[in-house]
């Protein structure tokens, strides 16, 4: 029997059973096997949409770059290293030498898998230079991007005349 006294109880036991716990523990473990796929998968594909942007935007600075400088840009696109990296021709010092203005690694969960300019073939391996020139225009190419997730790939393609990337997913 419990006594009140006042707003208390005496006698009565606070907390949860152990049975309690372990079916809130259990509830708990299976929606976290339920949602864990899930938030790897966005996650994932986040990592690839990123990568894909962050091309797109190395092209951009490679664009203004050359605009601004009036001189030819490169973007350098490293397929075994999984890499690439905006370079110009500067003068420091009165003479001229090639400067490395941005690098990026892809991240783990992308692989760059090929790359292409027109009239050339498709090249999965090597490095591949991409010409912008001070006009504002450049070579054009197409990149493939793949995430870790089984069918997911993006291609940036880069308009030579507008030297804009354009992403769109691939089949």
């Amino acid at each position: 029997m419990t006594l009140r006294t006042g707003s208390r109880w005496t006698g009565a036991r606070a907390g949860f059973t152990l049975v309690e716990l372990a079916i809130v523990i259990f509830i708990l473990a299976t929606l976290l096997a339920i949602a864990a796929p899930s938030f790897v998968r966005s996650y994932n594909s986040a990592q690839l949409s990123a990568a894909a942007r962050s091309l797109s935007t190395a092209c951009q600075l490679a664009r203004l770059q050359a605009a601004l400088q009036q001189r030819p840009a490169e973007l350098h696109l490293d397929l075994d290293g999984q890499a690439y990296w905006v370079e110009q021709r500067q003068l420091i010092d009165g003479s001229e030498q090639q400067v490395v203005i941005q690098r990026l690694d892809l991240p783990q969960q992308v692989t760059m898998t090929s790359a292409q300019l027109p009239d050339e073939r498709l090249q999965k391996a090597g490095e591949l230079t991409v010409h912008f020139y001070p006009n504002g225009t450049c070579e054009a190419v197409t990149v493939v991007l793949h995430g870790s997730e089984k069918g997911t790939a993006l291609a940036v393609m880069v308009d030579p005349i507008t030297a804009r990337a354009d992403v769109t997913a691939v089949k």
